[in-house]
């Protein structure tokens, strides 16, 4: 669990959990996940999900422990526990990395392949989390709508898009900017297409006023 939700983190996604009850000390901030279990009707975590898609300002906010990383120093931006857990990263690593799965079998297969007995390692070597998602936990699923689980869902943390007048300045600027530049532009068009049909009936007029004077 703690290797694939460090590489989602460090691909810069947002990892969607359901794993044990508390992920302190293994997440940047409390709001750099999403939960599962706080939605237990799928439709609705698909419904968000849809939305942070087409909602860049939304779904940067759970990436603000990674923006604000040139302001803000690290202790002031993530959680003490996970600083902790990460202030001697080699000893985090084998302790919880895919090297760490490796170092646990390389001793039972020898011992089977030597025909002896294997002596169970200290469990203190590994990360080891006994709370993980217990088994059928969302097997109310199939049975359909309306979706009605037997465990209290976790309340909601949704980031909401921010109205206009919330953004920072320097982006409202540049917005108020852009939008007065696209007005600009737009009645500069319909004002030079007037010119344009008026010239057209202008000249018409005239080819019209000459050829009755020909004749």
């Amino acid at each position: 669990m703690h290797m694939k939700l460090y590489d989602s983190l460090s691909m810069s996604a947002v990892p969607i959990v359901d794993g044990p009850p508390s992920y302190i000390g293994f997440i940047p901030t409390e709001r750099s996940v999403i939960h599962m279990d706080a939605y237990p009707d799928p439709k609705d975590l698909a419904d968000y999900i849809n939305y942070l898609d087409n909602n860049d300002t939304a779904y940067l906010e759970y990436l603000s422990y990674r923006r604000d990383a040139i302001d803000i120093s690290a202790k002031n931006r993530l959680e003490p526990t996970f600083l902790e857990n990460w202030k001697d990263a080699k000893a985090f690593n084998e302790k919880s990395s895919y090297c760490s799965v490796c170092r646990g079998l390389i001793p039972w297969w020898k011992a089977k392949q030597e025909g002896t007995d294997y002596v169970e390692p200290n469990k203190d070597i590994f990360l080891v989390d006994d709370s993980c998602t217990s088994v059928g936990k969302w097997n109310y699923v199939n049975q359909g709508p309306p979706y009605q689980p037997d465990w209290i869902p976790r309340p909601r943390d949704e980031f909401t898009r921010p109205d206009f007048h919330e953004l920072p300045p320097a982006i409202s600027d540049r917005v108020h900017d852009k939008s007065t530049s696209i007005f600009i532009a737009n009645v500069s068009f319909i004002l030079l297409f007037i010119v344009f049909i008026s010239v057209l009936i202008r000249e018409s007029r005239k080819d019209r006023y000459k050829t009755v004077i020909d004749v």
